[in-house]
C-alpha cells in the first residue's frame, strides 16, 4: 500500500493539469466573440450623421421666396353715373389692380375694351405694403366710415376688394362717396389716400 502511494498522487497531479488546460480551451473562443461586435457599434454611429446631412439639403430647399402675396390681392377703385350714363364703354371710371398675377385695368366710359397692363414688382410690393393692409381689408370685410353715402352730382364711389381668407374668395363691395365727397368724415383722408395711389399708378401706366 505505501508503495502505490507516490503513484497515485501522481495520477491525480497530472488529471489536475490536464483538467485546467481544458478550461483555458473554452475561455479564449469566448474573449474573441465579444471584441467582435466593436464592427456593428462604429457601423450604427456613422448612420444617423448620414441622415442628418439630407435632413439639412430639403430645410433649404424649402426656403425659397414665394413672390407677393396678401389676403386682398385685388382692389379696384371706381365712380359712377347714377343716371345720364351715355359712354362708350358703359357708365364706370376707375382701375383695378391685382398683386398676384401682378395686372392693372383701366376702366374708362370713353373706351369699349378696358386696357391692361403689367404691374411691375416694385409697385406691387408697395400696394401689399401701404394699400393692401390688415387696416384696409378689416375695413373692406366691415365698412368705411363715411358718414352720409348720399350721391352729389350723380355720381356714386366705390371700393371694391377680392378677400382670400377662405375659399372660394369673397368679393366685398363698400360705398365711400361719403369720404371722397366730404373730408370731414372719419375715414376720409385714408379713404382718399388709396383713391390717389390707385389713380397714380393708372396715369403712369395709361395715360404717359
Amino acid at each position: 500500500m505505501n508503495r502505490q502511494t507516490p503513484y497515485i498522487l501522481s495520477l491525480l497531479l497530472f488529471i489536475s493539469i490536464a483538467w485546467a488546460g481544458c478550461g483555458t480551451d473554452d475561455t479564449d473562443p469566448q474573449d474573441t466573440g465579444m471584441t467582435g461586435d466593436v464592427p456593428v457599434d462604429s457601423a450604427e454611429d456613422i448612420g444617423p450623421d448620414t441622415s442628418d446631412t439630407g435632413n439639412d439639403t430639403s430645410d433649404a430647399a424649402n426656403d425659397v421666396d414665394a413672390g407677393p402675396s396678401t389676403l386682398m390681392p385685388r382692389l379696384e377703385f371706381r365712380s359712377r353715373q347714377t343716371s345720364g350714363c351715355s359712354g362708350v364703354g358703359g357708365c364706370t371710371d376707375g382701375v383695378s389692380v391685382n398683386v398676384t398675377s401682378k395686372r392693372i385695368t383701366k376702366f374708362s366710359p370713353d373706351i369699349q375694351n378696358d386696357p391692361i397692363s403689367d404691374l411691375s414688382d416694385e409697385d406691387a410690393r408697395m400696394l401689399i405694403e401701404e394699400v393692401l393692409t390688415e387696416s384696409t381689408i378689416q375695413k373692406m370685410d366691415s365698412s368705411w366710415d363715411c358718414g352720409s353715402s348720399e350721391p352729389q352730382n350723380d355720381r356714386v364711389y366705390e371700393l371694391e376688394g377680392r378677400i382670400a381668407d377662405e375659399f372660394p374668395a369673397r368679393q366685398v363691395t363698400q360705398d365711400i362717396t361719403g369720404c371722397i365727397e366730404d373730408d370731414s368724415a372719419p375715414d376720409s383722408t385714408r379713404v382718399q389716400e388709396i383713391r390717389d395711389t390707385l389713380l397714380n399708378l393708372r396715369s403712369k401706366y395709361f395715360d404717359n
